[in-house]
């Protein structure tokens, strides 16, 4: 059995779990994983609707899985780094989730997402993992993960170089605008997971 060697804070908000790590992988598969990224030519601009409006891009996106229900396998350069997240989901929640969303998003300054909730499987039991893969970040230019319960902010995450958040799918969540004195890409990984339990 792996030693890992993340930290994590657990918060409990009624029914819900939100998980907080820092250090979430390796230094050497962090590394790996900003090195991926280094790679990805960012072309394909993300799409969002609201109602019957007309289509607006938000932000850069790659998209590895898009299924119906969670996948078991995983191919490509970065599927080692992918199971090693399952690995460490599994470890701190006790529950073996996989992918049925897997994308890399990548923001800058002036990018928006409305709030919204994350897609729903047939077991109903789904989690989102966000991982900020940025070289480097300060608090002062925001781009928080930010979670709603309703008009009410309940949680938030700032995407600090190799921290990660955890939480049920159907939460709203959006992430806060980008300062314009942000010269970086906000790079995530997102694993929209499956549980297999009900």
């Amino acid at each position: 059995m792996r030693l890992y060697n993340y930290q994590q804070t657990t918060i409990r908000i009624e029914n819900e779990v939100i998980k907080y790590y820092d250090n979430f992988f390796t230094k050497k598969d962090y590394i790996s994983l900003l090195s991926h990224i280094d790679t990805i030519g960012w072309k394909n601009r993300g799409q969002d609707v609201i109602g019957n409006e007309n289509d607006y891009s938000t932000h850069y996106n790659l998209q590895v899985i898009n299924e119906t229900e969670g996948v078991e396998y995983m191919t490509g350069i970065a599927a080692p780094l992918f199971r090693e997240a399952l690995e460490i989901v599994k470890e701190s929640i006790g529950e073996e989730y996989y992918p049925h969303n897997l994308y890399f998003n990548s923001y800058k300054y002036g990018d928006e997402i409305r709030t919204h909730v994350d897609r729903e499987t047939s077991t109903k039991n789904n989690k989102t993992l966000i991982i900020y893969c940025n070289k480097t970040w300060k608090k002062d230019w925001h781009g928080e993960t930010l979670l709603y319960d309703g008009n009410i902010l309940k949680g938030g995450n700032l995407p600090m170089p190799n921290s990660a958040i955890l939480f049920d799918s159907n939460i709203e969540h959006s992430m806060a605008p980008i300062s314009r004195y942000c010269k970086e890409l906000r790079n995530i990984l997102v694993f929209q997971l499956e549980g297999k339990k009900k």
